[in-house]
């Protein structure tokens, strides 16, 4: 606790020193240009990149430069070039620990001198986002308003500083897209035509080579959040079994472990395993060209719905109203399967939105795989996973 404490002190002192040091190195080029920063993780991107676009048409005179954070580089640069004329590639762990790294960053960012520097997003970080807004130069630095539980109220007060307007946003829990809409429709002062995130039509080659298949994420970044992958092995042979259909295991490099666990208390060993050998960019052509997606709560199923997929999402209601449950109004897509605590209480939805709204520490292993199967039946009785009726 007091090495932590101790951390954040040097970490502020010896930012604020290079901040100044930066001042003195750099000489900002004025151009006509503006820069929308987020560096939130791939959910967040999907739910915010729609509103690229409006941006540019707002801003049809300007250079449009994206900072983002690097984990959706390829995705992005593929989906936002018609929107996007430069980008900027933030590590963002990397930006936070390594003062080196962080100063090659704002040194890059602080090269042009913008008209408008926009950070949309609701959950600010400190030492992240609100510092590139700090160090860039910009004639106007407009933000949202930060959820009061990311910040103490002294990070509050000198963070808020670095911006000349803040953008209010409802305090009640709200779905992110829907928080993402009101900050830019209150920007721009008018109505978007936007109702739902969506994403192109991909045309790169599918690495799956089958007709028929679907999606399974064992992983989600973080343990409680990821349901065991010996359930996730019965969820692939139930499937098999009845309905004579493969699944396609994909998730990210750190997640390699988990996928060799479902292949191991598999017992049909009818899995093809992409987790850690496609991109995220593979990774959504392989959803694109799915019947369906089975899920924890995890990014990939925001780029699902963004390409019109059919989702069954188990989820511990973790920050639940801000990500999940789907609005019916945004999309009725996503099937959710939550532990007994919130699934029995749905008629009390408001009152559940503020007790997780944070976060859950509900074993998200409390769900069974008997539960899991009876929804997967019953969603593929009705088509609702636009999966091919084999057997059952």
């Amino acid at each position: 606790m007091i090495f932590t404490v101790f951390q954040k002190i040097f970490l502020l002192v010896a930012t604020s020193i290079m901040d100044i040091f930066l001042v003195f190195v750099t000489r900002p080029k004025a151009q006509k240009a503006v820069l929308v920063v987020n560096l939130a993780t791939i959910g967040d991107y999907i739910l915010f990149r729609n509103f690229l676009e409006y941006t540019k048409k707002e801003y049809n005179k300007f250079k449009i430069v994206l900072c983002g954070n690097v984990i959706w580089k390829e995705l992005s640069e593929y989906c936002d070039n018609p929107y996007v004329d430069e980008f900027i590639w933030v590590d963002v762990r990397k930006f936070v620990n390594n003062l080196l790294y962080r100063f090659a960053i704002l040194k890059k960012a602080r090269a042009c001198a913008y008209s408008i520097a926009l950070h949309p997003c609701y959950s600010r970080s400190f030492f992240g986002g609100d510092q590139i807004i700090k160090n860039v130069v910009a004639k106007e630095k407009i933000g949202s308003k930060c959820e009061k539980s990311r910040f103490s109220f002294f990070k509050r007060l000198m963070s808020d500083r670095y911006y000349t307007q803040l953008i209010n946003t409802p305090e009640d829990n709200i779905f992110e897209f829907d928080r993402y809409r009101i900050f830019f429709e209150d920007l721009f002062r008018a109505k978007l035509p936007v109702n739902k995130p969506q994403l192109p039509l991909l045309s790169l080659e599918n690495p799956v080579k089958k007709k028929h298949y679907v999606v399974i994420v064992p992983g989600a970044g973080v343990k409680f959040r990821e349901w065991s992958p010996n359930n996730f092995a019965q969820v692939v042979d139930f499937i098999w079994h009845n309905f004579s259909l493969v699944s396609v295991l994909i998730g990210g490099n750190d997640e390699a472990t988990i996928g060799r666990e479902v292949l191991l208390h598999s017992k049909t060993k009818k899995v093809v395993n992409l987790i850690g050998k496609s991109s995220l960019l593979e990774s959504a052509r392989i959803i694109q060209g799915s019947n369906g997606v089975i899920s924890n709560e995890t990014g990939i199923v925001h780029i699902a719905v963004a390409l019109k997929k059919n989702v069954l999402c188990i989820s511990n209601g973790n920050h639940l109203g801000r990500f999940a449950p789907y609005p019916s109004s945004v999309y009725s897509g996503v099937y959710y399967i939550f532990p007994d605590e919130i699934s029995e209480n749905l008629h009390r939805m408001s009152e559940l939105k503020e007790k997780y709204r944070y976060g859950s520490d509900i074993d998200i292993n409390s769900i069974s795989p008997d539960t899991v199967k009876t929804k997967i039946a019953t969603l593929l009785r009705g088509q609702k996973l636009n999966l091919p009726l084999v057997k059952y």
